[in-house]
């Protein structure tokens, strides 16, 4: 009797063993497609974004105009005797056009020493030593390379006070529209405006919720250096947008590179644990 009971169980135990490892698996399976989908979003999201900007500043390239005009204007009518860009010679203003840069090449600088040493004393100093070469790519491939020496120096885009409808006497080029009419340092896109933006990688390895605060400080730095350049007559409305852009992107790649290193690397210490543990 106990014999027939085993047998008859044993086909039974292994068919649901094998119904919980196909579960599992397919658990399992589910779980890195949601993880591959919420990988991607961020990505999906960057192109949608960039290809509305595009679309929106090229068919409606008044928007520019528009809004320059306004920053023109803004402390009064010229006609009137009032200072073109009046609001852009504001102390903060100011402050904020002078203070980026040495603030971007003070990032640079500290980033390389953490990065440079070993083992700094505290935590708050490893936490940063760990963000340091992250920072360090993203001011050199992304603001320097990306946005000064590739697209500065080459749109040929004039800038807003050197327009003639807005005070100078070039004339306006739209977003897609490369020109010969500046030849240095032009207008597109915002170099000041990216420095700002560059902040968002700092959260670039932390959680979530950390990661998305950091974006957010980001491009709030961003947007509100990029107005004052607007107030300034600097830079039209595209250059500071398009400058979030592709400083967004960058992020976006050296996120999928950071986090493709990490695992690497876990799976480098792993096995050498491994190997350790075996006579």
């Amino acid at each position: 009797m106990t014999t027939a009971f085993t047998s008859a169980s044993t086909p039974a135990s292994a068919s649901a063993s094998a119904s919980a490892s196909a579960s599992a698996s397919a658990s399992a399976l589910t779980v890195a497609r949601a993880s591959g989908r919420r990988r991607r979003r961020p990505a999906l999201q960057w192109l949608l974004l960039t290809l509305l900007a595009c679309v929106v500043f090229s068919v409606w390239p008044g928007i520019d105009l528009a809004v320059s005009n306004a920053a023109m204007r803004a402390a009064g009518d010229p006609s009137t005797g009032a200072p073109l860009y009046g609001w852009g010679q504001h102390p903060l203003v100011q402050a904020s056009y002078w203070s980026v840069p040495t603030l971007g090449r003070l990032a640079l600088l500290a980033s390389l020493v953490l990065w440079w040493r070993r083992r700094p004393a505290s935590t708050f100093w490893r936490r940063w030593r760990g963000r340091a070469p992250w920072i360090v790519a993203m001011l050199v491939l992304g603001v320097w390379l990306l946005v000064n020496e590739g697209f500065k120096e080459h749109w040929g885009r004039p800038r807003p006070a050197a327009v003639a409808t807005l005070g100078g006497e070039q004339a306006f080029r739209a977003i897609a529209q490369p020109s010969a009419l500046c030849a240095s340092n032009c207008s597109f896109p915002s170099g000041h405006a990216a420095q700002g933006y560059a902040v968002m990688v700092a959260g670039l390895l932390a959680a979530p919720h950390r990661r998305r605060a950091w974006a957010r400080a980001g491009l709030l730095a961003g947007l509100l250096i990029g107005a004052g350049r607007v107030l300034q007559g600097g830079h039209f409305l595209s250059d500071i947008l398009f400058a979030g852009l592709m400083i967004w992107g960058v992020t976006l790649l050296l996120r999928t590179v950071a986090v493709r290193w990490r695992w690497r690397r876990k799976r480098q210490l792993d096995d050498h644990a491994l190997s350790r543990r075996r006579p």
